[in-house]
């Protein structure tokens, strides 16, 4: 951080622009769509859902996302890749289910989805996720970089999930998970 003095009676202007561009990502959960994607060589922003089967429907994509970037002659590092998933950790499996299942079940009902419960078990039974403790929401992070995914974009506030649960969430995610994931 930089910080400059000027005299009071200095009329100077500063115009401070951006020091780097703002980053562009395209989504697309089609395989063919994310090829695409990396022949633009743009980033990629994909989402996890109920209807994902496994990690290797993300896998799917990047894999294509990754051939597109090579048929379009750009280097495999010229775009990233960003997945948004639900989340919602909490300091047991158990205190996560209790909270963030019902408020899933009533964004599922808002959404026309006709068995958010449902949903919720898989995604929570598959890792296509962020629901549990923090070991589970280390493992399934640990697991998205092992896939090549550069960014994880956290969807927490749902279903109208109480304010001070999305608080001790995010106290959660950031005293137990985030330095579990430091590198260095």
């Amino acid at each position: 951080m930089h910080t400059w003095s000027l005299p009071a009676d200095d009329t100077t202007t500063l115009n401070v622009r951006p020091t780097r561009p703002v980053p562009l990502f395209v989504a697309s959960n089609r395989p063919e769509g994310a090829r695409e994607v990396g022949r633009q060589a743009l980033s990629l922003l994909t989402l996890l859902s109920a209807s994902a089967e496994s990690l290797a429907v993300l896998e799917s994509r990047l894999r294509e996302h990754r051939r597109g970037l090579e048929e379009g002659g750009h280097a495999p590092d010229s775009a990233e890749v960003a997945v948004a998933l639900f989340a919602h950790v909490a300091e047991s499996a158990e205190q996560a289910r209790a909270v963030a299942r019902p408020s899933f079940v009533k964004f599922a009902d808002a959404h026309g989805v006709p068995d958010g419960a449902s949903d919720y078990d898989t995604m929570e039974e598959r890792g296509t996720a962020l629901l549990g403790d923090p070991d589970r929401a280390i493992e399934t992070l640990h697991e998205l970089a092992a896939l090549g995914v550069d960014e994880a974009i956290l969807w927490m506030s749902f279903g109208g999930l109480p304010v001070d649960e999305l608080a001790r969430s995010f106290a959660c995610l950031e005293q137990r998970v985030r330095p579990a994931l430091a590198i260095g």
